[in-house]
C-alpha cells in the first residue's frame, strides 16, 4: 500500500473519491481552458494518468473514482462551465490540508508539473509561438491559488505572475 493509499484510509469515502479523482479533474480543467481538447492533449492526459499511477500510487490511475473521472475528461474539458471546477478544487484543498506536509508536497509537485505539461501539450505550431495559452495560464493560476500550492520554481512562478499584453 502506498503512502497516499494509507492516508486515503483515514478519509471519508467522499474525500477519498475527491483525492483519487483529482488528477483527471485537473487535466480536464487545464486541457479545456482554451476551449479545445485536441489529440495532443488527449495523448498527454493518458500519459499523465499512467505517470500518476507510478509516482503517486495505482489508486490515482486504477481506482473506481479515478477511472470514472478519467471517462469524464473529454466532456468536462469541452464544457468547463458545467464541470464545477472551482467547487471541486475547494473540496480537494480541504482534503490536502489533512495531509502530512511531505506527502502534500509530493502531491503538489506532481500536480503542478502535470498541469504545466498538459497546458504545453498542444501549444505553438512546429515549436513556434506560445506553448501555453492565456486561458491555460489562468487555469494554472486558479489551481495554484485554490489548492494553496507554493511554487518554488522561480521561472514558473514568474511566468504565472506575469501579465501578458
Amino acid at each position: 500500500m502506498t503512502t497516499f493509499a494509507e492516508f486515503a484510509e483515514t478519509l471519508s469515502d467522499d474525500e477519498r473519491d475527491t483525492l483519487f479523482a483529482s488528477i483527471p479533474m485537473i487535466i480536464a480543467m487545464v486541457a479545456g481552458a482554451d476551449g479545445e481538447f485536441d489529440e495532443f492533449e488527449v495523448g498527454q492526459a493518458v500519459d499523465e494518468m499512467f505517470e500518476a499511477g507510478e509516482k503517486l500510487g495505482v489508486e490515482f490511475h486504477w481506482s473506481t473514482s479515478a477511472q470514472a473521472a478519467f471517462e469524464r475528461i473529454s466532456p468536462m474539458a469541452r464544457n468547463p462551465k458545467e464541470a464545477g471546477f472551482h467547487g471541486r478544487l475547494l473540496q480537494l484543498r480541504d482534503v490536502l490540508r489533512k495531509m502530512e506536509p511531505d506527502l502534500r508536497r509530493r502531491y503538489e509537485d506532481f500536480v503542478l508539473g502535470m498541469a504545466v505539461r498538459v497546458a504545453a501539450a498542444s501549444g505553438g505550431f512546429l515549436w513556434f509561438g506560445r506553448p501555453i495559452s492565456e486561458e491555460e495560464k489562468i487555469a494554472l493560476r486558479k489551481i495554484v491559488i485554490a489548492l494553496g500550492i507554493h511554487v518554488e520554481n522561480e521561472g514558473l512562478r514568474a511566468f504565472l505572475e506575469a501579465d501578458d499584453e
